[in-house]
């Protein structure tokens, strides 16, 4: 009863992690979006700042409340346009103090020419407002600090209360008078809109700009390569996983082989039949052994895993079937460390070869390996039903994709292993676009990325531009490890009529693999890869981590 008991406290626990984690992976999938970082951080930020001035404010009795709206807004237009013109800390400290300045000049000029009597509290001249906002306008023009918060400011300090003495006779402020309010403003204002400025300065070079390494899934993992032999160029499947894995300091290329069991069975059948010692039997078994180890030309080196080489081979029929199982997995080894020795001379990544025993059709083996490896990223050659790629990708290929880890279906034409040109072709700004663009940048090293969005429903055209380039900011920016040019293009026809008739300028384009949709949705509409068919370029289908 208690162990009943405890095994399903351990269920139960495990399930409340896997919510976790999935949590997790959606939270941060959600703030990999641009604007909802931006917005969050508006949220989150704005408010803490004027609590702290504010606070600043009561402590000071020489700072104004009458600040707080502009300062407000200006900070508000800061944190919600980070990129834009207007988002400058030069042009928010300048434009407001100088708007200020502006509304103290009006106060001064107006009040020794204008004013017939002094104008109660809260109370302005309208000669004095006029002349304040052509002031701060032409100022503003000719300096080059136009905000549209400078106005206010302007505006503002010609409601400055006073300053004077209060009711023990003491001075209020240090200049007492309209003047002395007036400057008080001014001093407040560029005091608030510095403390504002340096906190939005800090945000945004520490954390927006460098949101790529900090959020982004990809560029921080996806290091650890896992890529099964099989398919008809294994060998370029293997370099563009350990090109992705070699982007990285830490990464890595295990290069995995699954030993089917039934090739197991004729191996040991074929022994039990023809016995140990015959030789020709064991030259046969030896064709055999090899055949089921993938047969490939091996096309890289590595260091094999002592531990992976035996993984998943149970001796389940005696002391000879455990010998052949053996034999198998340590052939098989051999025969993949050939790939893992120009893989390794070629990119300089290490690599590792790991061997086990089961259904090379189940894509469970794969991701048990991937796990059991610590992969974080699966590059698997492209397979299709029935052998023609208008068929669709095989079940294999499609349960790889849907199988929780981040993966990278790769469909060679040529047997090309050196990619110069990549297409990018998004819907909209998310995890997989960004996990998209950072395996085409890591591909082409300093070649061109060109990432296009195709109009079809939406037909905003500004829109898209501006999508883009928040999709492309973060890897443009960075000019520590990326070195590759950048394109981007709007078109208006559809993703695969463009992709078929530009594929030819390009060595391989990245699709995602859409396993964010409905069922119903990709029967009413396929997936942009399954609609991708015959192309004269590499095609990689990209899924990301989804539990």
């Amino acid at each position: 009863m208690l162990e009943g008991l405890r095994s399903r406290v351990r269920a139960i626990g495990s399930r409340l992690r896997r919510i976790e984690r999935r949590e997790r992976r959606e939270l941060r999938a959600w703030l990999e979006n641009t604007r909802n970082l931006i917005r969050l951080s508006a949220l989150l930020f704005v408010p803490a700042l004027l609590g702290f001035v504010t606070a600043l404010s009561n402590a000071v009795p020489a700072l104004p409340f009458l600040l707080f709206p502009p300062l407000a807004s200006g900070a508000y237009t800061l944190f919600s346009e980070p990129e834009s013109e207007y988002a400058s800390p030069r042009r928010f400290v300048g434009g407001l103090t100088l708007g200020a300045v502006c509304g103290w000049i009006a106060l001064e000029v107006v009040g020794r020419y204008g004013y017939g009597s002094s104008p109660g509290t809260f109370e302005a001249h309208a000669g004095a407002a006029a002349f304040a906002i052509f002031l701060t306008g032409s100022f503003t023009w000719l300096l080059d600090l136009e905000e549209a918060q400078s106005f206010s400011t302007a505006l503002l300090v010609l409601l400055t209360e006073p300053l004077g003495t209060n009711a023990d006779g003491a001075v209020i402020g240090v200049f007492p008078g309209r003047t002395g309010a007036a400057i008080a403003y001014v001093f407040s204002v560029f005091v608030a809109t510095s403390l504002v400025a340096a906190a939005f300065v800090g945000w945004r070079r520490w954390f927006f700009q460098r949101r790529a390494h900090l959020l982004y899934a990809s560029t921080t993992a996806d290091d650890a390569v896992l890529v099964p032999i099989r398919g008809n160029h294994p060998d370029a499947t293997a370099m563009l996983g350990a090109r992705l894995a070699a982007a990285h300091d830490a990464g890595k290329v295990v290069l995995l082989e699954v030993v089917d069991r039934e090739s197991v069975d004729d191996v040991s059948d074929s022994q039990s039949s023809n016995g140990p010692d015959d030789t020709g039997s064991e030259e046969e078994a030896d064709d055999r052994e090899k055949q089921s180890a993938g047969g490939h030309r091996t096309h890289s080196s590595a260091r094999s895993n002592p531990d992976a080489d035996q993984g998943g081979a149970t001796p389940d029929g005696g002391d000879g079937r455990a010998r052949v199982e053996t034999r198998v997995g340590t052939e098989t080894a051999e025969l993949l460390e050939e790939y893992a020795r120009e893989i390794e001379a070629e990119t300089n990544v290490p690599c590792q070869v790991a061997v086990v025993a089961g259904n090379e059709d189940d894509p469970t083996t794969v991701l048990a390996a991937a796990r059991k490896t610590e992969c974080d990223l699966i590059v698997a050659p492209y397979e299709s039903r029935e052998g023609h790629d208008r068929e669709g990708p095989s079940g294999f290929v499609r349960d790889l994709l849907h199988g929780g880890l981040d993966v990278l279906v790769h469909r060679s034409r040529k047997g090309r292993d050196d990619w110069q040109r990549a297409l990018v072709p998004v819907r909209r700004e998310s995890d997989i676009s960004h996990a998209m663009v950072d395996f085409a940048t890591r591909l082409v090293g300093d070649g061109t990325v060109s990432v296009c969005h195709c109009l079809t429903r939406d037909r905003n055209r500004r829109r898209a531009e501006r999508m883009l380039t928040r999709l492309l900011e973060p890897f443009d920016g960075n000019a520590d490890s990326v070195d590759c040019d950048f394109e981007s293009r709007v078109v208006d026809d559809t993703p695969e009529a463009f992709v078929a008739d530009r594929a030819t300028q390009y060595d391989i384009v990245l699709v995602g693999a859409s396993t964010d949709r409905s069922t119903v949705s990709r029967i009413v509409s396929a997936p942009t890869a399954e609609r991708i068919t015959e192309l004269d370029s590499d095609l990689a289908i990209v899924a990301t981590a989804r539990e």
